[in-house]
């Protein structure tokens, strides 16, 4: 006789792949507006679409070879769970906020990529970092540094990434487009203190707001990036992988690896090469 209320068996669900993805400029995470696919490596017509869960997670169910890991009869996931699979993910912004990505992850991976990744709590980043696009809205109290990069040639160095070093001594990221047009947002630094007793500042040094230096670096090399198979653009790991990049500050003078700058406060900031509207990068 079974008892009222008795389970005739049980059925566990399980996230082979969860992503939290996260807005750097803002310090908050993206739960809304993205469209997010994944396919194994080898066959990119097997593609899956992520479901928006509640919590702001961008969950996959169905994704090829991982149907015994999803459906346990145990109650959660295998004690033996499957070898784990490499699989690309492409990320779509359909409110165009963020540079669309593609990057690649093993599968299943327990936990929220890649906030509950290895290592200690410390390191752990809160959620897959994506970055402004061009015509990204600038939030008040973010500050923005644009330029539109160019190959000695004048071509677009398309997916070059930029960097910048804060006076905090926190560094930040830009990635460009197809046509090289880069927006770095980041937060505006602490503002200056003045020392008590420290000589007064003239009125005209009083109107001024306030301002801080930078250093600017640049990553492009387009024989580094990879693009994985069914994709449209490169792997973000390869753009990462890029190696420095001269940046060229005016024309005719000696390129360098890093350009300072003042970042002004109510002010955007773009970077040029003299008085054009481009900014030349070039290979060391």
């Amino acid at each position: 006789m079974r008892l009222l209320g008795t389970p005739l068996e049980r059925l566990s669900i399980v996230t082979p792949l969860g992503i939290r993805f996260w807005d750097a400029a803002l310090d908050r995470p993206v739960e809304d507006g993205l469209d997010v696919t994944a396919w194994p490596t080898a066959r990119p017509s097997a593609l899956t679409q992520a479901r928006l869960t509640m919590s702001g997670i961008y969950a996959f169910h169905g994704l090829p070879g991982l149907r015994s890991f999803e459906y346990s009869e145990a109650g959660g996931p295998p004690l033996s769970p499957p070898p784990s699979q490499r699989f690309v993910v492409a990320v779509e912004d359909r409110l165009e906020r963020f540079v669309s990505v593609v990057f690649q992850v093993n599968v299943p991976y327990l936990g929220i990529f890649p906030t509950e990744s290895g290592g200690s709590p410390d390191g752990r980043p809160p959620g897959f970092y994506l970055f402004a696009t061009s015509s990204r809205p600038v939030t008040a109290g973010l500050a923005v540094v644009r330029a539109q990069l160019v190959d000695a040639g004048g071509a677009a160095t398309a997916h070059a990434v930029l960097e910048v070093d804060d006076p905090e001594g926190q560094t930040w990221f830009g990635l460009a487009d197809e046509r090289g047009m880069v927006a770095l947002l980041l937060p505006f630094p602490l503002f200056p203190f003045e020392e008590v007793g420290s000589p007064p500042r003239s009125p005209s040094e009083a109107r001024e707001p306030p301002s801080w230096p930078i250093t600017v670096r640049a990553r492009y090399r387009p024989a580094s990036q990879q693009v994985p198979l069914g994709a449209r653009r490169p792997d973000l790991a390869s753009l990462f992988a890029q190696a420095p990049a001269n940046i060229l500050a005016a024309p005719g003078g000696a390129p360098a690896l890093s350009l300072p700058a003042d970042l002004i406060f109510g002010r955007e900031l773009v970077l040029r090469t003299g008085l054009g509207p481009t900014l030349t990068l070039s290979l060391p």
